[in-house]
């Protein structure tokens, strides 16, 4: 097995992404970053494809959304959040669609409203 870490730069020198790559694919953490220097994101990737969490953070530092996959497909609690660290959008994932309820909220953390998935396919929807 071959392993190595691929990294990439911004112009300005910076960091732009590490990437660990075995048996010719994209294997490992990988990581960008802002070219201020800041994370962007983390994920965990088995044989070139999204494999577990990955988070995605704002430059300021604050978590943008938490997601789940599987061989490359969304998969299970899907997160996204506002600026403030409240929840924005909480959904389910299978296969890659959206399955189950889709949770919508207001910045002040209350609902705004719920859609209901089966097989990618929106079953309905109500507002608050």
């Amino acid at each position: 097995m071959i392993l190595l870490n691929w990294k990439h730069w911004f112009e300005n020198g910076n960091l732009e992404g590490v990437n660990t790559i075995a048996n010719h694919n994209f294997n490992g953490i990988s990581r960008h970053y802002f070219e201020s220097g800041k994370i962007k994101s983390i994920e965990n990737i088995a044989d070139g494809k999204a494999n577990g969490e990955v988070r995605n953070f704002r430059e300021d530092g604050t978590i943008e959304g938490v997601q789940h996959y599987v061989n490359g497909a969304r998969e299970g609690r899907q997160v996204v959040y506002f600026e403030t660290g409240k929840i924005k959008v909480d959904a389910n994932y299978k296969g890659g669609q959206p399955d189950g309820e889709v949770k919508i909220y207001n910045e002040d953390g209350t609902l705004f409203g719920i859609k209901i998935y089966k097989d990618g396919q929106e079953m309905s929807r109500q507002k608050f």
